[in-house]
C-alpha cells in the first residue's frame, strides 16, 4: 500500500496539514493506516498537543473502520496523557475525549468477544470521571455529562446491572423533566426508565415515568420511540403479572395507539416497524400472556392483514413470519384447534419458501411439524 501524502510530516504544521487530510478520507484501511502512521510521528515531537490530536484521529478511524476493538487501547492512551497533562486539554478538547467514553461503551458493548469485566472496568472508570470535583462542580458542559451517565446506564444494563442502571436512569428522568428547552430528550429518558422500572417489576412507579414522558412527547413528539417503549411495557407487565396484569398492560397499549393515530394524522412515517402492525401485534402477544387466547388470535390477524402478503423483498417478512408463528401457536397449540393453525403455517411456508425465505420458513415449519405430532 503506498503511503499517504504527509504520512512523514516533518514539523508540526506538516502533522497537522496530514490530520486535515486524513480526516477528508472515507473510512477504511487506507485512513487507518494513515492515522497508525501519523501517531508515530506526533511522537517524536517534544509537544504533547499533535500527539493528542493524532490519537483523536486514530481513535476515530478505529471505531468508524474495520478495527474498532482497538478503539478503547488509543482512548487509555489518552486519558493516560489527560491525567498526567491536563493543562493540554482546553474546553473543546476535555470536551471531546470525555464525548468519546460514548464511543467505547458502544464499542465494548457491541463486540461479543469483550469479556464482560472489560465492559465493568470501563463503566467504573465512566463513573470515577464523572465523580471528580471539577466535573461535579459543573465546570464540563451538564448535557454532556448527562450524556454520559445516560450512556453508562445503558451499559449498565446490557452488563446486566439492572439495579444500578434503573436508579441512574431514575436520576436522569429526574434532572430531565426541568430541562425545559430539551423536552425530546426528556420523553427518551422518562420512556426508557419506564421500561426499566417495569423490568424490575416496578409498574406503578413504571406507569408514573411513563406519564412524564407522554406529558413530554405533548410538546415535543418522539412517536417511534414513545410508542415502542409503550409496547415493551405492556408487554413486561401481562408476561410477568398473567391475567392480573392485563389491565396496566392494555392502559398502555391505549397510549400506544393514540400516539399512532397521532402519527398518522400528522403524517408520520416510522423508521423501523409499522406503529399500527407492531401495535396490533403486541395486542395479540399481551392477550396471550393474558390467557385471553381469542382476543389474541383476533389482533394478531389484524396485524397479518395490516402487514400484508411477502413479496420477494426482505422488509417485514421477519415480522410476518413472527406473527403467523405466534398466531399458530395460539391457535393450534392454546385453542386447541389445530387444522385451522395447520392450514395458516402451510401456506405461510409454501409463500415463503417460493420467494426465497427459506430462513423464515424454519421455524413455521418447526410448529407444524409440532402440530401434527400431537394431532
Amino acid at each position: 500500500m503506498p503511503t499517504a501524502p504527509h504520512a512523514h510530516p516533518q514539523n508540526t504544521d506538516e502533522l497537522y496539514q496530514a490530520l486535515r487530510e486524513n480526516d477528508r478520507r472515507p473510512y477504511g484501511r487506507t485512513r487507518t493506516v494513515t492515522a497508525e502512521e501519523l501517531v508515530d510521528a506526533a511522537e517524536r515531537f517534544e509537544e504533547p498537543l499533535p500527539l493528542v490530536h493524532a490519537l483523536l484521529e486514530l481513535q476515530e478511524a478505529y471505531t468508524y473502520g474495520a478495527e474498532p476493538r482497538k478503539s478503547p487501547v488509543v482512548f487509555a492512551r489518552l486519558l493516560t496523557l489527560f491525567d498526567e497533562q491536563p493543562d493540554v486539554f482546553d474546553e473543546r478538547l476535555r470536551h471531546t475525549l470525555f464525548w468519546r467514553f460514548k464511543w467505547v461503551a458502544g464499542t465494548l458493548r457491541a463486540l461479543p468477544e469483550i469479556p464482560l469485566t472489560a465492559l465493568r472496568q470501563w463503566l467504573t472508570e465512566m463513573r470515577d470521571r464523572l465523580a471528580e470535583p471539577d466535573v461535579a462542580a459543573g465546570e464540563l458542559d451538564d448535557r454532556l455529562v448527562a450524556q454520559l451517565r445516560l450512556t453508562r446506564a445503558r451499559a449498565l444494563h446490557a452488563g446486566e446491572g439492572l439495579k444500578a442502571a434503573t436508579a441512574e436512569f431514575v436520576a436522569l428522568a429526574a434532572e430531565s423533566a426541568d430541562w425545559d428547552d430539551d423536552p425530546g430528550s426528556h420523553v427518551m429518558i422518562a420512556a426508557e426508565t419506564a421500561v426499566l422500572l417495569g423490568e424490575s417489576g416496578a409498574f406503578g412507579r413504571a406507569r408514573e415515568a411513563a406519564d412524564q414522558a407522554l406529558a413530554a412527547h405533548a410538546r415535543t413528539p418522539r412517536h417511534e420511540q414513545l410508542s415502542n417503549c409503550l409496547r415493551e411495557l405492556a408487554r413486561l407487565q401481562a408476561q410477568q403479572q398473567g391475567a392480573d396484569g392485563l389491565p396496566g398492560a392494555r392502559a398502555f397499549l391505549a397510549d400506544a395507539g393514540r400516539i399512532a393515530d397521532e402519527a398518522r394524522a400528522a403524517g408520520y412515517e416510522a423508521r423501523g416497524r409499522s406503529l399500527d402492525s407492531a401495535l396490533a401485534y403486541e395486542h395479540g402477544r399481551v392477550d396471550a400472556y393474558a390467557g385471553a387466547y381469542e382476543d389474541a388470535l383476533a389482533a394478531l390477524e389484524k396485524a397479518l392483514a395490516l402487514l400484508g402478503e411477502p413479496g420477494p423483498e426482505q422488509g417485514g417478512v421477519g415480522e410476518r413470519a413472527e406473527c403467523v408463528r405466534l398466531a399458530g401457536v395460539v391457535e393450534g397449540v392454546y385453542l386447541e384447534r389445530p387444522a385451522p393453525a395447520l392450514t395458516r403455517l402451510d401456506a405461510a411456508v409454501s409463500r415463503l419458501t417460493a420467494l426465497g425465505h427459506t430462513e423464515e420458513a424454519e421455524a413455521l415449519t418447526s410448529l407444524a411439524a409440532r402440530l401434527r405430532d400431537e394431532e
